[in-house]
């Protein structure tokens, strides 16, 4: 059920929150929404890593970020071998699990994905799309309000990450988002996750105790109903 992150973040009682998942159907006023790529929450598996239909913009069987039940959080990938779409390489549990358009931070360095064409025939998204997307003229680079999530090298730091385009700001290009992780909060790997009307974070203001969106939404003071959200517990 679609939600915005201000509501989650209420009805969890948690101190932070980001919106996560691309979904679909978008545009839509229905309440339900089908979240995009490997998702988990307290264990149980939800969504597959898949290929989207939009495929100019978000990776097949894009990487996901997976925090255990320990709060021990790393990237994980798909398992080629499996059918399913819900088994990954990596030896954890889903526990917490999200996933966005792309890796776009791997091992310290900037990865955007690139389309594939005759110079790039091992490109991992394809041209087209609503504005003809391609290596001249990628998704990717479009200024937008964006939503990230990083992990140090050692895996301890977790960073939330959002940019706004409205209210004073025009927003970053993924690129733009991905060099700043790694420059400013010494981000190892990244996740790309959904932005532009979606992009949302919510603070536990410490002073009044009341939750409050820190970011501004094209649409409304509430932010958008989004596919699916994350919240962290300061305890």
């Amino acid at each position: 059920m679609r939600q915005t992150t201000l509501a989650f973040l209420a009805q969890q009682d948690a101190q932070i929150a980001i919106n996560a998942h691309y979904f679909l159907p978008f545009p839509s006023a229905e309440p339900e929404a089908e979240v995009i790529g490997i998702a988990a929450s307290e264990g149980l598996v939800f969504s597959a890593f898949e290929s989207s239909v939009q495929s100019y913009a978000l990776m097949a069987r894009a990487a996901g970020l997976n925090i255990d039940r320990d709060n021990h959080a790393g990237l994980v990938h798909a398992d080629p071998t499996d059918a399913t779409g819900r088994r990954v390489l990596e030896p954890v549990t889903l526990w917490t699990t999200l996933a966005g358009s792309a890796q776009i931070v791997t091992a310290g360095a900037v990865t955007i994905p690139r389309y594939r064409d005759a110079v790039t025939p091992g490109g991992q998204l394809e041209p087209g799309g609503p504005r003809q997307y391609s290596n001249a003229n990628s998704w990717y680079e479009a200024v937008n309000a964006r939503t990230a999530i990083g992990l140090s090298r050692d895996a301890r730091t977790l960073t939330l990450f959002t940019v706004d385009g409205a209210g004073g700001s025009v927003g970053l290009t993924v690129g733009e988002v991905a060099a700043m992780l790694v420059r400013e909060f010494g981000v190892w790997d990244a996740l790309n996750l959904d932005g532009g009307g979606s992009t949302s974070m919510v603070i536990v203001d410490p002073a009044t105790r009341q939750p409050r969106l820190v970011t501004t939404s094209v649409d409304g003071p509430a932010g958008r109903a989004v596919g699916s959200n994350l919240a962290v517990f300061a305890h």
